[in-house]
């Protein structure tokens, strides 16, 4: 008995790629934000920048603010007041940039304690300003920094909870009253110590 002849199979094409598109079609992708799905949510979710966390955005938003305003100061004091106003503002978002590379818990509360102390100095720059006649935009101005020591409230408290974890201030009493433990405690090491290798990183987080 022959066998009916059948004509070639239809095999599904892929639709041609999107040249613009430089994903590989082959990989599965997370149709919300075109992510592959596969990967761990925190890895996912984790942040990979600075300019990524919310503190340095509002914190560098208001540099570009002071700068807009430092422009209309009477030229006579462009190379004083100005120049300090402007100066003192880029601190606050470069202390959080430093901090945010550190590793460690410990380290990155010092420079985002550093951005505080910058912040309250151009907050005394602001009421000087203000004071001055040279800043029409002065509760703008000052609302905006408002938010950014709020953040900057945040992140160190979240750091100072994360170093200090359950118990670890009586067990290193205990050590001193019982005179033993001549190694360091992590507690000890000065705020800009090198980072160490077992130290975990921190993000930003609200």
């Amino acid at each position: 008995m022959e066998s009916q002849n059948q004509g070639p199979s239809q095999a599904s094409t892929p639709a041609p790629r999107d040249p613009r598109d430089p994903r590989d079609p082959r990989e599965p992708r997370d149709p919300r934000d075109g992510r592959d799905p596969r990967e761990p949510r925190e890895q996912r979710d984790r942040i990979q920048s600075f300019e990524q966390m919310k503190v340095w955005q509002e914190a560098h938003a208001l540099v570009l603010r002071i700068f807009e305003v430092t422009a209309h100061i009477p030229s006579d004091h462009q190379e004083g007041f100005a120049a300090l106003m402007e100066k003192t503002a880029i601190e606050v978002p470069k202390a959080v940039a430093e901090g945010f590379k550190r590793r460690g818990s410990r380290n990155k509360a010092h420079y985002y304690n550093l951005a505080q102390s910058s912040l309250e100095a151009l907050r005394y720059m602001l009421i000087l300003g203000r004071d001055l006649k040279f800043l029409p935009d002065f509760d703008d101005l000052w609302t905006r920094a408002d938010q950014v020591s709020r953040m900057l409230d945040g992140l160190v408290r979240s750091m100072t909870r994360s170093n200090r974890g359950p118990g670890r201030g009586d067990n290193r009493n205990d050590n001193r009253r019982r005179g033993g433990g001549g190694g360091r405690h992590r507690d000890d090491e000065p705020h800009d110590a090198p980072a160490s290798n077992h130290d975990d990183d921190w993000d930003d987080e609200e």
